[in-house]
Formats: C-alpha cells, structure tokens, sequence
C-alpha cells in the first residue's frame, strides 16, 4: 500500500503544497480542521517492466481510456513521446525507458500544469524522498508522484532518492515544463531539450575517499585487529585536512577514481590514484611513508555506445599500506544521460568521507557540475575495520 508524508516545516521556509504529496496524508487531521482532500496522483506512470505508460490506477471515465501515444519525438540526445489520456496530453520524456538495467527504468511527463513523475519498485525498498531544486517535496511508498506546483516553461530538477538492504537507489531529472498544453509547443518544447543536450560532449564522473581531519589515531584494539604497524597513542595518520569540494583536482584524496564517456564516440577513459600515507609521531613528524596500492580502483562502461546513454561501474577499494586488513571502500553503478539526467546506485564503507561529482562538457574546458554524493563519516572505527556494514549512496538532490 503506498503512502506519503508531508516533510516537516522546519525543512522549508513555505509550507509544502497538497498537490505535491502522493496518496493520502499520513497523519489524521485534528478535529478542529477539515479533512484535506486527497492529493492528485499521477496518471501518466512508466511501467518498468514494459517500458511503456498506463494510467498508474488513476481511473477514467473518458471513452479514450488508458495512455496511448500520439508522437514519438526521438532526437540526437534525448528520447521523447507525446502521450495522450482522455483529453489530457503530455510531453514525456523516455531516454531511461528501456535502460537494460530494470531499476534504472524511470520517467517523467509534463504539460503546463503538472509533473507527473515514475519510478520502478525495486525488492526490499521502503520509502523514497523526493525532491525539487534541492527542497524535500514529498516522502512516498508508491513509485509515482504528480506535482502540480509548476510554472509554464520553467526548468525543475527533480530527485527521488531510496534505499533497498544496503544500496542506495537515486534517480535524477532535468524536466522542461512546456509553455502551453498543445501538441505543437509540446513537440517544441522536445526539440529545445535534445539541442540543449546534444551541446554535451563529454561527461566525467569523479570518486574521492578522503579524511576530512588533520590527523587519525587507531586505537590499540583495531589496530591489532586489523594487523597495523603503527597504531595506538604514540603515532597517527596523516589526513588530508579538507571538507567537500567538487573540484576536479587539487583536493587531497586517500583514493581517486576518474572515468571519462565521450558522447561522440564508444572510447572511454579510466584514471586511478591513491595519495600517499604518512606517519605521525606525537610531535607531528613524518616517520614513515607509503603509497597505497590502486589495483582494486576500477571504472568500466558497462552498455554499448548509443550517443544518448551509458551505463558505468565505478569500483574504489584501497587499504592502509601499513594495516593487513581494513580498506576505504566503495562500489557504484549509474546510468548517465547526455543531458545530466542519471540513475545511481551503490554502496560505500561507513568511513572516512565520501564524495561523488558528475561533470557535462560543453566544450574542452566548459561544464556544468553535480554533486551526487557527499558523505560524512559515520562510524570512525571503519578506518580499520573490514567487517563495517556498508551505507547506502543517496543523493538528497541539494548540493
């Protein structure tokens, strides 16, 4: 059964529109104020097992039931169809339609009035947040969300984020709100978004693992635990004194990974490195150094070249040179879309930061930037314990 729940307030300035929720409020209203009415649900909703639109259970009377599509706007960049239900008629935007992977499978359509937003139900998920330029709109067991708090014409970033066992699960939109309803401004509005992506030639994911703090000690148990040579009060590890930063480089890292896909061509590129590990002593003098080894750092294109979408896998796993056991690491799967669009999945040790930047070219030095991920440290003794739980990747849509 899905339900929705409406972020608290202390999350937004202005209080969160009712069209925005999918489904019916979690909490029962007071006897002092009239039963809200129940939010409008999405009804034009991808099936992620076809790959195709249906009404999501939305019921209508009109003797045109059901989704049915009325043009198909494929262009060099970005897949597109205008669908039609009753009267209603939308642009909707397929290039993740018939991603290869189940879970990357999600959607949007708009008109002038609405968003409607589908994702797949993936195995084990509870709840998904999702998100609009940055500001929690809604929280949902369902996979589909209609937001009818739209400008005509605006440009919205959306972003559902979930979690399933111990991976993440994040889809990424740029949605085009046409002007108007009408077949023709629609069609534009299709035309406009493929140009704008088709500008993109270029997309460079980045993966940092860094400790954010002057210094790290390893305490006398996990040190012999995890076979350290240097563990303990008398001796600490040099950190690399930074926060988050989507810089492409010049940020301290303990592990790097860089991976480029051309949208011109099939190639790819895959760049690894580890930063050097220093030794401490209680005075803060170098005593020891090593280089970590960066044969674990993996990056790979996982689907064939089709100038619109690419599926990759980004692999980070990189020990303490001086410990036998214990390693920051990280594994991640997404699907990129020339036009910034992404699906991403994954997992990462508790400790220490994490942090993840995609980046579109326009040109050999001109990009937009997203950070998908920044994490905190949760759990210090993961330095040098391997048998630490993993977190899930999620993208709150914010950074």
């Amino acid at each position: 059964m899905r339900t929705t729940t409406r972020v608290p307030g202390s999350l937004a300035l202005t209080a969160l529109p009712l069209a925005l929720l999918a489904g019916t409020a979690a909490a029962a209203p007071s006897s002092a104020a009239p039963a809200a009415p129940q939010a409008p649900r999405a009804s034009f909703v991808l099936d992620a097992d076809t790959g195709t639109f249906d009404t999501g259970g939305v019921s209508t009377q009109s003797a045109t039931a059901g989704v049915r599509t009325v043009a198909t706007l494929d262009g060099a960049a970005t897949d597109a169809l205008i669908l039609k239900s009753g009267d209603t008629q939308v642009l909707a935007n397929t290039t993740f339609a018939d991603s290869p992977d189940r879970n990357a499978r999600a959607a949007w359509a708009a008109n002038s009035r609405f968003v409607d937003l589908s994702w797949p139900d993936i195995k084990g998920d509870g709840t998904y947040t999702v998100y609009k330029d940055g500001r929690a709109i809604a929280t949902t067991t369902g996979h589909s969300l209609r937001d009818t708090n739209v400008t005509p014409g605006e440009e919205a970033r959306y972003a559902i984020s979930g979690v399933a066992g111990d991976n993440g699960h994040n889809w990424s939109f740029t949605v085009s709100v046409p002007a108007s309803s009408d077949r023709a401004t629609l069609a534009s509005t299709a035309k406009q978004a493929d140009a704008k992506a088709k500008k993109y030639v270029k997309t460079k994911v980045v993966y940092r693992v860094f400790i954010s703090a002057k210094s790290l000690k390893i305490s006398k148990k996990a040190g012999i635990a995890a076979g350290c040579k240097y563990y303990g009060d008398k001796h600490a590890y040099k950190g690399d004194n930074r926060s988050f930063s989507s810089k492409i480089s010049g940020p301290g890292y303990r592990a790097r990974l860089e991976g480029n896909v051309s949208w011109k061509q099939s190639k790819y590129e895959f760049f690894r490195a580890t930063g050097k590990t220093h030794v401490l002593n209680n005075k803060g003098k170098v005593v020891a150094t090593k280089h970590a080894s960066a044969k674990k750092i993996d990056f790979r294109a996982m689907s064939k070249f089709n100038g619109k979408t690419r599926d990759v896998r980004g692999v980070i796993e990189a020990g303490n040179p001086f410990c036998k056991a214990g390693s920051a690491s990280g594994i991640f799967n997404a699907r990129l879309a020339r036009n910034g669009d992404f699906y991403l999945s994954g997992k990462h040790k508790q400790a220490p930061h994490h942090e993840i930047h995609f980046y579109g070219y326009t040109s050999a030095t001109k990009h937009s930037t997203k950070s998908v991920l920044r994490f905190k440290q949760s759990n210090p003794a993961c330095v040098a314990n391997g048998a630490c739980r993993p977190s899930p990747i999620q993208n709150n849509g914010t950074y």
